[in-house]
């Protein structure tokens, strides 16, 4: 009897718990509701056209908060039949673009923007956010266009600045990158991705100099940034200072150790710095950590190469051109082959 009473005691109690649970879901759906048919007997008691407006304006933005992307569009639309002026048509029109964007309706979202677009030629957000949408969709050069036009107005609008950086980066167009991500000064580190691409481009355009100085003041938060080391160490290597780039690698892959990338540029800086028999060692771990990376096997050929054992060379100079997934690697890999061969 005892253990009835226990046991209907438990589920009492489980189910309270879940009730727990549940309430603060079902509050939040009630006022979801409560909200919604309040402004829906805003509308219904709404007399003349301004204040019809301004009510259907604020169940639209309800809606757009809320997810509702249809029944936002459906609202919206009906404050411009209210004929509002310029100014809230303006933010009609780019409201009801980015609803569309929300239901992926993208050519219709650009045409709503293009309208908003046509009220205000002169103003640069506008601009920004056409530029915005052309770089989601990756047409870079429209994406371009729009935001150089947005910098004409505004200079110092910064994500502009930020987005051609990036664009350019992209298209190896490092210079034009560099000029752009100046223009942000030095980026915060929340902004990675930035100092990698400033350090790159410095790096790819020569000046080792200004990417070290980035790179060294990225790294003062964390000394253990296994990327940021990674960077560093290539750096040097484009320095053509092995020791130093040796001594960055190291301390990537020790920060990282299943990093195969970090392996591979160690052995390749112990191999340039005169040290094949260690670079075999640690391109053998590499090779392990990421067996099917053509790069791995292309330098490990060279090694074998550098310590005259052909056929070892030849074995993976072959098995860097099957793996090879880009023409530049097939390429190398058929050059390194035929240099085993006639060795």
């Amino acid at each position: 009897m005892k253990n009835i009473y226990l046991n209907k005691i438990l589920t009492l109690l489980l189910a309270l718990c879940l009730l727990s649970h549940a309430l603060p879901y079902a509050y939040a759906g009630y006022h979801l509701i409560a909200k919604e048919h309040e402004l829906s007997q805003n509308i219904e008691r709404a007399s003349g056209r301004r204040q019809l407006r301004a009510a259907h304006l604020e169940i639209a933005e309800f809606f757009r908060a809320t997810g509702r992307y249809f029944e936002a569009i459906n609202a919206y639309r009906k404050v411009l039949e209210f004929r509002p002026p310029k100014r809230q048509r303006y933010d009609v029109y780019i409201n009801i673009g980015k609803s569309l964007v929300g239901l992926r309706r993208y050519e219709e979202a650009l045409q709503y923007y293009k309208e908003a677009e046509l009220l205000y030629p002169r103003r640069a957000d506008i601009k920004l956010i056409i530029g915005e949408f052309y770089l989601r969709m990756g047409l870079y050069y429209l994406a371009e266009r729009k935001l150089l036009e947005a910098l004409n107005i505004d200079p110092n609008l910064r994500v502009a600045h930020r987005h051609l950086g990036d664009i350019y980066f992209r298209q190896s167009r490092y210079d034009r990158a560099l000029s752009h991500y100046r223009q942000l000064g030095y980026p915060e580190s929340s902004y990675n991705q930035i100092i990698f691409n400033m350090a790159r481009s410095y790096r790819i355009t020569g000046n080792t100099e200004e990417a070290l100085v980035i790179l060294h003041q990225a790294l003062d938060g964390s000394k253990y940034r296994s990327d940021i080391l990674l960077e560093i160490g290539r750096n040097h290597m484009r320095r053509r200072d092995f020791d130093s780039a040796e001594n960055y690698f190291l301390k990537s892959a020790l920060a990282s150790p299943y990093n195969a990338v970090a392996h591979m540029y160690l052995a390749l800086a112990r191999l340039e710095g005169g040290n094949p028999f260690a670079a075999k060692i640690t391109a053998a771990r590499a090779a392990e950590l990421k067996p099917n990376l053509a790069s791995i096997s292309l330098l490990r050929a060279m090694i074998y190469l550098r310590v005259n054992n052909r056929a070892q060379a030849l074995a993976h100079a072959r098995a860097a051109y099957d793996k090879a997934k880009t023409p530049v690697v097939q390429s190398a890999s058929q050059r390194l082959a035929r240099h085993a061969e006639n060795y």
